[in-house]
This record gives C-alpha cells, sequence and structure tokens, in this order.
C-alpha cells in the first residue's frame, strides 16, 4: 500500500471521474439558525468544486449541484440510481479551498486498491469506548461499483447494544495519522469471531460489509488531510456563540483555526490575491461592444488585464481598483507604477523584501506561485504579448479606492457619477467569501448583493456588472 508521500502529480484529468457529491446534515437536533450557518459555510466550499475552469481544476458531478440528505444511506441509494462511479459525502462543517482535491483522493484510491477512503478511527483503541472500527463522519468516498459488488450494505447506525453480530477480524496499519486510533488503512484478517456485546459506532456495517468482502479501506494522506479541514460543528455551543458575533474562544483546534485564522477578517483585509480564483476568461461574460470609458475591478490577479484586453478601449479610459484590502491596493499601484510585464514572481519577492515583509500572497491552496504565472503567460500568449498589453495597460489613468461592499462603498458610487459614458465592474466573488459568510447567512449576502446591483445602475449612465451573481438557493 502506498504511503501517500509522494503520489500527488502535477496535474489530474479532471473530467475522467463521474463522482456523485453530497452534503450530509448531521446537525438536525441544533438551532436551525446555527444549522443555516455551517451549512452555507460547507456549501461555499462544495459549490467550488463544480465550477468549471480553463485549467481543468474542478469536479466533473453527476448532477449540476451539491445534493443535501440527512443520512449516509441516502446518499448511497441516490449514488446508485445515478449510476455513477464515486459517492464523495461531506457532513456539515467540511470545508476546502482545493478545487481538484475529490480527483486527488480518487486518484489515491485508485492507486491503493481502496473501495472507501475516510478518516478511520479504531474503537478498539477507546475511541469512544467500543471495540471495532468507524469512519468520522466528516467525509468519506466511496467506490459505488465496489459497493454494489459489496451488496449494496446501509451504512450503519449506533445501536446502543450490540448482540452477537459476526464481525470480521481486521488487521490494521502500524502506524497512526495522529495518536494510536488512526490507522492508514484497515483490511481483513482471519476468522468470524462472533461479536458478543458492547457500543458500535456509525459506519459499523458498510465497514464489516466492505471488509468480508475483502475490500480495503484506507485513509486520507496527509497531503490531502492539510488540503482541508472540519469544523466538528457538534462540539460544544463555542463555535455557534462566536458566528454570533459573541467574543469567545473555543477550545477546539479547528474551530479556533478557523475562527482565528481561515476566516478572520482582519488576516483577510490584509491578505492579496496574487492570482485570480476565479475564471481569468470572459468569454460569454463581457457584453459590452461600445468604448468603454472606466473598468471598475477589485484588487485581485490579472483579470482586471484580462477585461482591459478584451474591452473597447479609448486613449481616456480609466481603471478604478477598489478593493477592502489596503495592501492589495497598495500592491497594485507599486506594480502599475515600476513594473515593466516580466518575471512576476521574483518581482513580487522584491516587493516583500524591500516594501513590505508581512505581505501576505493569497491564492488556491496548494499550488505553486510560479505555476499561477505560468498560467497567465499561457493565457495571454506568451512573456512578450503579456508585457506589451501591460505596459499598455499601465499608461491609461488608475485610481485606487478603499472601500468594503459590506460596508460604505459611498466613494465607488460617487465616482460611478463622474462618468457619462459606458462603465464595466468586475467585483468577483466579494459576495460570496470564507469572511462574509463567517459574518452574515447567505440569504443577507444575498440582499447586499442586490442593493450593490440597485446603486451601480442607479449611479451609472450604463454600466456591466461582471461577477459572481448571487441568489437565494432553490
Amino acid at each position: 500500500m502506498e504511503d501517500g508521500a509522494s503520489y500527488l502529480e502535477k496535474q489530474i484529468d479532471a473530467t475522467m471521474y463521474e463522482t456523485l457529491v453530497c452534503l450530509h446534515n448531521q446537525l438536525k437536533h441544533r438551532d436551525p439558525d446555527y444549522q443555516e450557518h455551517i451549512r452555507d459555510i460547507s456549501l461555499f466550499c462544495l459549490d467550488n468544486l463544480l465550477i468549471e475552469r480553463d485549467n481543468g481544476h474542478y469536479t466533473r458531478n453527476a448532477y449540476p449541484k451539491i445534493l443535501e440528505f440527512e443520512s449516509f444511506n441516502e446518499c448511497l441509494f441516490k449514488a446508485d440510481e445515478l449510476n455513477v462511479d464515486w459517492l464523495f459525502v461531506a457532513s456539515y462543517g467540511f470545508r476546502t479551498h482545493d478545487n481538484i482535491i475529490i480527483n486527488k483522493s480518487i486518484d489515491y484510491a485508485k492507486r491503493n486498491g481502496y473501495s472507501i477512503l475516510g478518516h478511520i478511527l479504531d474503537d478498539t483503541k477507546g475511541y469512544p469506548g467500543g471495540k471495532f472500527y468507524q469512519l468520522h463522519e466528516q467525509c468519506v468516498l466511496i467506490n459505488i461499483k465496489d459497493w454494489i459488488k459489496f451488496d449494496r450494505p446501509w451504512w450503519g447506525n449506533c445501536p446502543d447494544e450490540v448482540w452477537r453480530k459476526l464481525l470480521p477480524n481486521v488487521e490494521r496499519s502500524i502506524e497512526n495519522f495522529h495518536d494510536d486510533y488512526t490507522p492508514h488503512w484497515i483490511k481483513k484478517a482471519e476468522g468470524y469471531p462472533t461479536y458478543y456485546e458492547g457500543h458500535l459506532s456509525q459506519s459499523w456495517n458498510i465497514i464489516a460489509n466492505t471488509l468480508y468482502h475483502n475490500g480495503q479501506i484506507g485513509g486520507f494522506p496527509e497531503e490531502i488531510r492539510q488540503q482541508k479541514s472540519f469544523l466538528y460543528p457538534d462540539n460544544g455551543d463555542i463555535l455557534e456563540k462566536a458566528l454570533k458575533g459573541q467574543d469567545v474562544t473555543p477550545s477546539d483546534p479547528n474551530q479556533y483555526r478557523y475562527l482565528k485564522h481561515q476566516a478572520n477578517p482582519d488576516t483577510f483585509a490584509d491578505g492579496v490575491y496574487v492570482y485570480n480564483t476565479d475564471n481569468i476568461a470572459n468569454t460569454g461574460y463581457l457584453k459590452s461592444k461600445d468604448p468603454i470609458d472606466t473598468l471598475y475591478c477589485v484588487a485581485a490577479g490579472f483579470k482586471p488585464l484580462s477585461i482591459f484586453k478584451d474591452i473597447v478601449r479609448k486613449s481616456s479610459t480609466r481603471v478604478v481598483y477598489y478593493d477592502y484590502s489596503a495592501p492589495a491596493l497598495r500592491f497594485r499601484k507599486w506594480l502599475v507604477t515600476t513594473w515593466d510585464g516580466r518575471n512576476f514572481p521574483d518581482r513580487m519577492a522584491y516587493y516583500v523584501k524591500h516594501h513590505d515583509p508581512d505581505f501576505t500572497p493569497l491564492w488556491f491552496g496548494g499550488r505553486e506561485l510560479h505555476d499561477g504565472w505560468q498560467e497567465q503567460l499561457d493565457y495571454f500568449g506568451g512573456a512578450d504579448k503579456f508585457a506589451e498589453l501591460w505596459n499598455e495597460y499601465r499608461q491609461h489613468e488608475h485610481k485606487y479606492i478603499r472601500c468594503s461592499l459590506f460596508e460604505d462603498c459611498q466613494e465607488l458610487y460617487d465616482d460611478m457619477k463622474t462618468t457619462t459614458g459606458r462603465n464595466v465592474i468586475w467585483y468577483s466573488n466579494s459576495f460570496l467569501t470564507d469572511i462574509s459568510l463567517r459574518l452574515y447567512r447567505r440569504r443577507q449576502l444575498v440582499e447586499m448583493y442586490n442593493n450593490f446591483v440597485e446603486q451601480c445602475n442607479d449611479n451609472s449612465t450604463a454600466i456591466e456588472l461582471m461577477g459572481l451573481q448571487l441568489h437565494e438557493r432553490t
């Protein structure tokens, strides 16, 4: 069995697997508002997995949206109905920003012959006091073709007491991911002992039946574990209080990391998206055929340059950057003023060393910045064409406005009033981010988005909006 330390490849064909991605609600007993909040946080990450991208970094799903169920059994039988190869189930609290994490997981499972990939807990070690194994509910990948061959076993609930259950002997890896109850893999050992009494944990039945049929179960390797997280939202009520705005500090390290680092408004206010996480191409989005007076853009990546390339521009066309991140605006202004469009990673390193040692570049988790730069060059037609376009772009008037779309945008709207021609505004996914979903419910963000659209139209002679359109979920 492969250790997992070196299995990752530079590229994975994101269209080669037919999957079903489901969201599992394990919080039915909690406050409905809290359920909604955690659901929004997880769906934001899961929805991003399905966004088709030119570079292939997305998951090809068998269904156009994430399906939601209250039991793992419903997920399993829906996957059977849709005749998919793989089922990926994530529970409320799951998070990732690696857009091909499912494809990487499938690739790893195929390489090692695993019928199931998950977080294996060895209950014989006293976690949480039983005598068998379980798969933690945070996320699991299941080979549906194998599951069908194994007679479509149910997931397995948590009975209070179990008598005379025949469960297979289990061989497990010597190594653990942490502590002594997180094996790298399990498989069937010799013999069928009688299980007399004790507590069984959820997932016991699918584990037992998989092993009975000589299927093997693996744990997500460390490389994939590093690219996802889980909020353990049923662990106490501190996270619920924090999401309501109370000044509390959770003892759970995963909740603490989310609140203090991964979704901390102060941290992200200092972050700079050096490349774009949304599609840099404008095909199918940019409609304007008339000359553009002003191009409004958030200070992120080279999407502004891509839009500039495709609009009909005049010598008087302006570029106005607006962003809540002061470091992003400073970096953008410095680039426009000093950079010749060559060797961006080196220029960024120079900026960090000589101008801002606290500079925080943001992009896709787990992907190298040099790879991102090559993607930009490929999109714009090579280094020479990029530099030529960039140097034309920087000759135009640029303006920089610091504002938050969730608070006071009046300076931005006032600038729109000064224009008399056609404008374009790119707002990316500003209304749906880690930070926005920590502070607000999706339904509240939909209201803010609608108000933003109204303000842009009311304060401009004519304006085209480009970015993630936010609607209520059906």
